[in-house]
């Protein structure tokens, strides 16, 4: 029983190491503007939500402002699994809707020079996947009178929720004539809820050869939770009709810690025994991620008084990051605790991302109306892999519209936003194919008081 239930728990955690392994690490920024430009924000960065993106562009708001945006996430995708003796597909679907960002930011003196200060809080990425799958398979036995193939059905389900918020405190100022300078910690933090279910029944012969139904019951669950804290720099040209923006991101160690409870619950002929049922918990595991140094610079130009656009490009060198597991901790009463890591290269390669944006402004006697598009093209870390050898690029593509309506003192956007990414990963024993498509849809409102 025990040994059935294992290779169960092996499959199943197999399959979703690999597909909990693709976090964006995308660490963009807040705001249902930016977003619905494809978040081609760099240069412009002019509101509320600059602490999250360039807060350099702080220094432009000249009023307290108070921001905040309301997201829906709805995924769309599937998942093939292709093992060496058969194979499945998985559909995930879902949705949830959380708060997206909320932004506070006013201007100050300090002995009579000129600052800005913004407390920003955004969600940086989410995770949703949700599928289940139904594995049949006879199973050889040895009888007294012969061997016997006997049926074994086997049912997965999964569901991971979650996502990383990154809570930012900026402060930016003018540095030099039309060029402003600024500062923003990055504190991040948030989690992710994983709840995966095994059920397993087995028609076999036990000693008295007459034919009983085994089953058993599992769920493993645990709770991510992410912390870390890096800096960006930020400076901004502003002119009367270009803008231009430069970032740099320092690099931080992302910790993810969490705790892990299986619950197994056996059966013989749908009465509860002792063999296989038990409850094993696995407290306090870590995990660190070495994030990258990430160099970003904006344009945008004002091509008329109603129509803008804007561009940006940014290099992430993930290259060389390594992924540390906590494999042991010794507790030392007079001192530090020593702690044992397991190192495990990811072979992650460095990425250049394109960001691109354009927004029309519309005068209409309700208020003046916005109209907004954007794209980019933003790798992952990660390659894909495939039986055959094959290595390539794991591309991530975006694309989003916008629109709004704006009075003087509040303005109110609504952005749609869609991404995609496939991904392809082989380990020398099965080949894993994964369809990303996320819908998004975000409500902002802005206020200036």
């Amino acid at each position: 029983m025990k040994g059935h239930l294992l290779k169960a728990l092996v499959l199943l955690l197999t399959l979703t190491s690999t597909v909990l392994g693709q976090y964006s690490f995308d660490f963009s920024g807040g705001g249902a503007r930016a977003e619905a430009m494809g978040e081609a924000y760099l240069a412009l960065s002019d509101d509320v939500y600059s602490a999250s993106w360039n807060p350099a562009g702080l220094y432009a708001i000249e009023k307290p402002v108070l921001g905040f945006s309301w997201t829906r996430l709805s995924p769309r995708g599937g998942s093939s699994v292709i093992l060496p003796i058969s194979g499945t597909w998985m559909d995930h679907t879902g949705s949830f809707s959380n708060l997206g960002s909320i932004a506070f930011a006013a201007p100050f003196r300090v002995k009579g020079h000129p600052f800005v200060g913004s407390a920003a809080f955004s969600r940086s990425w989410d995770v949703f996947l949700e599928f289940s799958s139904t594995y049949d398979q006879l199973n050889l036995w040895q009888t007294q009178g012969g061997l016997l193939w006997l049926p074994e059905t086997m049912d997965y389900r999964f569901y991971l929720e979650g996502g990383m918020d990154v809570f930012n405190m900026a402060i930016a100022t003018r540095l030099y004539n039309n060029i402003s300078f600024g500062i923003s910690a990055n504190i991040c933090t948030g989690s992710v809820l994983r709840q995966q279910f095994v059920d397993r029944i087995t028609e076999y012969y036990p000693i008295t050869l007459q034919i009983a139904t085994a089953q058993v019951n599992s769920i493993i669950e645990d709770t991510s939770k992410f912390s870390g804290v890096n800096f960006t720099l930020g400076f901004k040209y502003s002119g009367e009709k270009t803008w231009a923006g430069l970032i740099v991101k320092t690099p931080f160690t992302l910790k993810t810690d969490y705790d892990s409870v299986i619950y197994q619950v056996a059966y013989i002929n749908g009465g509860v025994v002792d063999d296989g049922t038990d409850t094993v918990y696995f407290m306090d595991k870590l995990v660190k991620y070495e994030m990258p140094w990430i160099i970003g610079f904006g344009f945008a130009y004002q091509v008329t008084e109603r129509l803008l656009l804007a561009a940006d490009a940014e290099y992430r060198a993930f290259a060389g990051g390594k992924v540390l597991a906590r494999e042991s901790i010794l507790i030392n009463p007079g001192g530090d605790n020593i702690e044992t890591f397991v190192e495990y290269d990811p072979d992650w390669q460095n990425v250049s991302t394109i960001r691109l944006g354009g927004e029309y402004m519309l005068d209409t006697r309700a208020g003046q109306v916005p109209l907004r598009l954007g794209a980019g093209y933003c790798p992952m870390p990660d390659r894909n892999s495939f039986a055959t050898g094959e290595i390539s690029d794991a591309n991530r593509y975006c694309l989003s519209l916008g629109t709004g309506i704006h009075w003087s003192q509040i303005r109110l956007d609504l952005t749609y936003s869609l991404s995609t990414m496939d991904y392809h990963a082989f380990d020398g024993y099965a080949q894993r194919d994964f369809t990303y498509r996320n819908y998004r849809l975000n409500l902002g409102f802005t206020g200036v008081f």
